[in-house]
């Protein structure tokens, strides 16, 4: 994952870029930082993940997948760290970007 600026928000941090090839199977944890180890439950607020691509379930945020066509996509999620009492959420606009 290419790491553009981070921003902290309910003591989650979250990095706000991916980068992917299309047509590449591929498995991105992204850069997130928080003062319990999680597990973390991660919701798309708005817009969609790349066809072909999905978050994993119940665990580390992660993207994985085979993304199936280049350009850029815009989603907005919310990651909560279960592993705090009480919860710690953060709210993030990612930019995903899908080259040829």
């Amino acid at each position: 994952m290419a790491a553009g600026s981070l921003r902290k928000n309910a003591d989650l941090v979250l990095g706000d870029e991916v980068r992917l090839t299309a047509g590449v199977e591929s498995d991105h944890e992204l850069t997130l930082c928080a003062g319990c180890p999680g597990p973390y439950v991660t919701e798309i607020l708005d817009g969609a993940l790349p066809a072909g691509m999905a978050f994993g379930g119940y665990g580390p945020v992660r993207i994985a997948g085979v993304p199936e066509a280049a350009g850029v996509h815009r989603v907005r999620i919310r990651v909560t760290d279960v592993g705090c009492t009480p919860f710690q959420r953060a709210t993030r606009s990612l930019v995903i970007r899908m080259q040829d």
